[in-house]
């Protein structure tokens, strides 16, 4: 899962859309979610990244080592 802020100031949007670019070239499944007004430093307080981070969470829960 690829999440990123609209207008990060840190991290070029290309960066994001290359990883994804390479991901998919590579057959792997990428999800993506692009936070809209968000920053490098606030994208954490935004109610969608949390929702997307718990719908990723909930398709891929980790599983405990015997």
């Amino acid at each position: 899962m690829l999440i990123f802020a609209e207008n990060d100031e840190m991290i070029p949007r290309k960066h994001p859309d290359n990883i994804a670019d390479k991901l998919l070239e590579s057959k792997v499944e990428v999800k993506t979610a692009l936070l809209m007004g968000a920053t490098h430093n606030s994208f954490s307080e935004d109610r969608h990244y949390q929702k997307s981070l718990q719908n990723f969470m909930d398709k891929y829960p980790s599983t405990p080592e015997n």
